[in-house]
């Protein structure tokens, strides 16, 4: 079957953020990874779209420092073909340069650092080809989508996000580092960057995530799990409704004259026989 052009990649508190807003169908589908992806189509009056419950792809919860992020991304990729796809992520967040930096805050981010030296590609022993998997750094988000996003007054354009595997908040030390070193706006998992990365290598695949701030280390002595959650569930019907918003103005849309990095270049999956 024919499937949509746009998916979204729902985080940690927003998996169910759809239902009220249109009509939600499970999937599933085998994967060549030996592994059954679960993912709905949403249907929202004229919009159309995967939706993928990050965590639980598979079915049972998976952390982020276990996510095998391109289990769930090939199939996104190369099965579906999608070329826009929208992220949620919670971050932890560091109000140096970002006005009115609050708990809540939508920001999409501009770029990432990488502090994990995680291997994010689908290359694999006995289908190595450098012309096929190095590609452009730039624009990982996609600046088009970033501002179509930001047209609404409630997400912050630009951030920059540090990612690290941890399965613990940031220490005071690490976030004076990362602060005042890297120069950090937004503290998070492995999540979003690793998808970014790997959309980068299909073909015209435009990715953007919003992360929600759901803590302020410097502000906070103690955040627990059930606080980020009751600061999700604030953010899912104004993320929902901007997402909804900008997959309206891609239906049918040409991104052709997009002057991103995200496109120009076919899959590696088209590119080295018997990926």
């Amino acid at each position: 079957m024919p499937f949509p052009k746009i998916a979204v990649i729902a985080g940690t508190g927003m998996e169910d953020v759809f239902r009220e807003f249109g009509e939600v169908t499970d999937h599933t589908m085998d994967t060549r990874y030996h592994d059954v992806l679960r993912y709905s189509i949403v249907q929202c009056g004229d919009i159309e779209f995967v939706f993928l419950k990050r965590h639980y792809a598979f079915g049972a919860y998976c952390p982020p420092p276990d996510l095998e992020h391109e289990r769930y991304m090939r199939p996104l990729l190369d099965t579906m073909g999608v070329n826009f796809v929208l992220a949620t992520s919670a971050t932890g967040g560091i109000a140096t340069r970002i006005p009115g930096m609050e708990l809540g805050s939508l920001i999409a981010p501009h770029d990432f650092f990488d502090l994990t030296a995680g291997k994010w590609t689908f290359d694999r022993p006995g289908h190595h080809d450098p012309l096929a998997y190095f590609r452009p750094c730039n624009d990982f988000f996609c600046p088009h989508l970033r501002h179509l996003l930001a047209v609404d007054p409630g997400i912050t354009d630009g951030g920059l996000l540090a990612v690290a595997v941890r399965d613990r908040y940031e220490t005071p030390a690490e976030v004076r580092i990362l602060d005042r070193v890297f120069g950090a706006d937004l503290l998070g998992m492995p999540t979003t960057a690793p998808e970014a990365v790997l959309c980068r290598q299909g073909e015209d695949v435009h990715y953007q995530s919003v992360c929600v701030v759901t803590d302020i280390p410097e502000r906070q002595k103690a955040v627990s799990g059930d606080e980020v959650a009751a600061v999700m569930a604030t953010r899912q019907e104004p993320l929902a409704r901007s997402f909804l918003r900008v997959m309206g103005s891609l239906q049918g849309h040409d991104a052709s004259q997009w002057t991103c990095a995200c496109t120009g270049r076919p899959s590696v999956f088209s590119m080295v026989p018997g990926l």
